[in-house]
């Protein structure tokens, strides 16, 4: 599906918007990096997609990503018969369910990475091609994204009195 120009300039500004809000990245003039940190800078990539309006999402092109391990990018996620499990349990006991959806998740998850991870930013913003963002927070496609907002958000339930199971 084709989308007007128009709609998905609303939709990336709304983007960039995110990762301001969400302190997520900094700008870093490339003249102050040394050659092998603007080498391996990584490339992003806008991903539009239709949910009733155009949205945007600025991807890491994440496959580039050096990791010290692959367990550190692993994030356990639930199958469906999880939840469905939880839900016969839930009903003979007459508990409440609540279901949500957390907008820009990983961008509330700090970064695991103790080496900075420098991108590219878009060129629609930055033109001039002078400037890397290093980031401070995960990304969409960043290899370990899911693990830092796993990490992020057991951390989250944790303060607020929940108990995580080591199974």
């Amino acid at each position: 599906t084709q989308f007007s120009d128009e709609e998905c300039k609303e939709a990336m500004v709304k983007e960039m918007r995110s990762l301001d809000d969400f302190d997520t990245k900094e700008d870093v003039n490339v003249h102050t990096l040394d050659y092998q940190t603007v080498q391996h800078a990584i490339a992003l990539l806008w991903v539009h997609i239709w949910k009733g309006i155009v949205k945007s999402r600025l991807c890491v092109r994440g496959y580039k990503q050096a990791v010290a391990s692959l367990d550190d990018t692993y994030a356990s996620t639930p199958v469906i018969y999880v939840l469905r499990i939880l839900l016969i349990l839930a009903l003979p006991r007459e508990w409440m369910i609540h279901c949500f959806d957390i907008s820009t998740a990983f961008l509330h998850a700090p970064l695991s990475s103790e080496d900075p991870i420098y991108v590219w930013p878009p060129a629609e913003f930055y033109p001039n091609k002078d400037t890397l963002w290093r980031l401070k927070k995960a990304m969409y496609a960043l290899r370990s994204a899911p693990r830092d907002w796993q990490t992020h958000w057991a951390s989250i339930l944790i303060s607020i009195g929940f108990l995580r199971l080591q199974s």
